[in-house]
């Protein structure tokens, strides 16, 4: 009986440490799936985060090239406010009309006028665009 006894403890005990064995193996398991699941987790989002400052980086900089690129265009068309003030300005001060072209006498009168004006403004625009001195007093004395 006591054979009997030692065998059926052998067992028990074996039984046992094969059990504590298989849990210790099962929680070793679960253990790394949990590790490896937490991995891919922090993986996941830290490329979700990437992602994140990537796209607020580009949406910066796509604002910084909208924003400096309306200033541009803002500074050229002030520019160009500026020239046309100028040529404005030097037109008014170069063109003299002549006497009598206050009011005009009959059609021909009026032509010889307008001829007179846009003669006038020829000769301005290629002087302006030389960029020589304009004054009035460059104009033949304001007479037709």
């Amino acid at each position: 009986m006591k054979l009997v006894f030692q065998i059926t403890l052998g067992i028990l005990l074996a039984s046992t440490i094969g059990a504590v064995a298989n849990l210790v193996a099962t929680y070793y398991i679960a253990y790394q799936a949990n590790q490896f699941i937490q991995q891919k987790a922090e993986q996941q989002q830290a490329a979700f985060t990437a992602k994140n400052e990537a796209d607020k980086k580009r949406r910066i900089e796509a604002y910084k090239q909208t924003y400096l690129a309306e200033q541009s265009k803002q500074a050229q068309r002030e520019r160009e406010q500026v020239e046309r003030r100028r040529y404005t300005l030097a037109w008014k001060s170069y063109y003299v009309m002549p006497k009598g072209c206050e009011s005009y006498q009959d059609e021909a009168h009026m032509v010889e006028c307008v001829n007179h004006k846009l003669d006038a403004k020829k000769e301005f625009e290629l002087i302006y665009a030389k960029r020589e001195i304009i004054t009035p007093a460059s104009k033949k004395d304001g007479k037709l």
